[in-house]
């Protein structure tokens, strides 16, 4: 059976999926969000609009995408679990370092 995309709610092939952070009422992680590639096309059309990289615990291959278009970098600070985007040209905090990544586009180009 095909899965459903969560955001159209259509039944799609999945071409992409993430994991949201949770809230601290959460006693389980949250479920992925799958991304048929429809969906896909038109978070990376409207994010890159925002100028804008959304930050998700497990991140989704096409904010890669966007983040390097944007100019951004994966950072986190030192013995940190999660990651978030910092714009590349801005002066990175003491604890903080860059995750290098090897970045392959899986995802449709705009």
């Amino acid at each position: 059976m095909t899965p459903r995309c969560s955001i159209c709610g259509k039944f799609a092939k999945i071409v992409d999926d993430g994991v949201p952070f949770g809230t601290y009422r959460d006693l389980e992680p949250p479920d992925d969000i799958l991304f048929c590639q429809k969906c896909v096309d038109k978070l990376k059309e409207q994010y890159l609009t925002m100028k804008y990289v959304p930050n998700y615990w497990i991140k989704p291959d096409w904010t890669y995408e966007i983040a390097n278009k944007l100019g951004y970098v994966e950072v986190q600070y030192k013995g940190c679990a999660w990651s978030f985007w910092h714009k590349e040209d801005k002066q990175l905090k003491n604890n903080m370092v860059i995750i290098e990544r090897n970045y392959v586009n899986t995802t449709s180009s705009l």
